[in-house]
């Protein structure tokens, strides 16, 4: 057995769909990411910001794969009046046959595989990961 097997890093639970199936409590997203589908267009785009490594890009990609879909008016009246978490629930569970189609686009800026400490923004970005 070599001991590069035992230093190997234990697999994360965010590592590619794993922690979809683990993200809870996102109830007041799901609500707004709906209003922002089916009620009537507002004037206004919806993004999300922070700091890195807080969940945006799992974030979105839990809104892009369970919660991205458009409902008939008939469906949204019922749906809206709902509390959060059961919205949130009633969303998920409808199958993409009883939806509107949605285009999605994921903008997601996160750093990718090209990252390189040599780049000037990304070598001042290792720098601050460093001293935090």
């Amino acid at each position: 057995m070599s001991i590069d097997n035992d230093l190997q890093p234990i697999a994360s639970i965010t590592e590619g769909d794993r922690a979809l199936d683990l993200f809870t409590d996102r109830y007041s997203f799901t609500r707004l990411l709906a209003e922002r589908l089916n009620d009537p267009p507002r004037k206004e785009i919806l993004f999300f910001h922070g700091a890195g490594g807080n969940g945006k890009s799992l974030l979105l990609k839990y809104l892009r794969t369970k919660v991205c879909k458009g409902l008939t008016a008939e469906q949204w009246q019922r749906a809206k009046g709902k509390e959060d978490d059961e919205l949130a629930k009633a969303i998920e569970e409808l199958p993409a046959t009883a939806c509107l189609p949605v285009p999605t686009a994921l903008l997601d800026f996160a750093p990718g595989a090209n990252r390189r400490d040599s780049d000037p923004f990304y070598g001042l970005v290792r720098i601050r990961e460093e001293l935090a």
